[in-house]
């Protein structure tokens, strides 16, 4: 065996070991409780819940993506977030309210480069601690393509999905090399309409739920096309699997379970 096979040969072998390393971590999980009034209000108004990735940004910083939409009827729906890391690619360019779609997907692990050729994603060996690199080796002609960090995320009870859903996403042009850092523990929860998972959404149309009930009905963002309530931050944490309620005082979640009526 030559020199250059046996590396390529070792290079699979650590990236697969070390995959198998992050696949085996407990995944984690957030439980959000709806009452009757907020699945009245959801179907009503044809609004579904959305969770966005927040961290790293997408490329422009702008801009993010609605990683799972859902139009729960079960007054409590866990969530599953896997910590597998998949690596995909679709053609760009996109813009806000685009929705993504993942030409090419592909399992990869943290701290190592891969490479596109145009019809494939390769390992490429060693990379960047906690970050996914991936070199754009194009052909002849070739236009810029969209990458990113897709993740497996769904509902507790069901069986895992063959795909991922992609969380943030990159311009890469041919010939560079776009490092992608590992997501942080955190997301953002809220109630919106005419979204669906993949979709872009501009950052500038998302607002933190605040403390003051007045100012938190005024930061809602509609329009004709788009309606938007408050986004909630919530930390995951395999150790404490946290839980959120919606509230039909302000149409947004809060932390927590509903209070106890005893």
């Amino acid at each position: 065996m030559s020199r250059h096979a046996l590396m390529t040969v070792l290079h699979a072998w650590l990236a697969f070991s070390l995959q198998g390393q992050i696949a085996a971590a407990d995944p984690m999980q957030l439980t959000i409780e709806l009452d009757a009034y907020a699945k009245q209000f959801l179907s009503a108004n044809q609004q579904k819940i959305v969770i966005v990735v927040p961290d790293p940004e997408s490329a422009d910083g702008s801009t993010v993506v609605a990683a799972i939409t859902l139009q729960p009827i079960a007054d409590s729906t866990k969530l599953i977030f896997e910590s597998d890391a998949v690596l995909y690619i679709s053609n760009g360019p996109v813009e806000p309210l685009d929705t993504l779609n993942m030409a090419i997907s592909n399992p990869v692990a943290y701290g190592y480069t891969y490479s596109f050729n145009g019809v494939q994603i390769n390992g490429d060996g060693s990379g960047w601690s906690d970050h996914v690199g991936i070199y754009y080796a194009a052909p002849s002609n070739a236009q810029p393509v969209v990458t990113g960090l897709a993740e497996f995320i769904y509902e507790s009870g069901n069986p895992k999905p063959d795909t991922a859903l992609p969380i943030n996403y990159y311009a890469l042009n041919p010939f560079e090399t776009q490092y992608i850092k590992r997501p942080a523990p955190v997301v953002w929860i809220f109630v919106a309409s005419t979204i669906d998972t993949g979709s872009l959404l501009p950052s500038s149309t998302l607002k933190p739920v605040t403390t003051s009930l007045a100012r938190a009905r005024s930061l809602a963002k509609t329009s004709s096309q788009l309606q938007i309530g408050r986004y909630l931050a919530v930390t995951l944490d395999s150790s404490t699997q946290p839980i959120v309620h919606f509230s039909s005082a302000i149409n947004a979640f809060i932390d927590g379970p509903y209070p106890s009526t005893e």
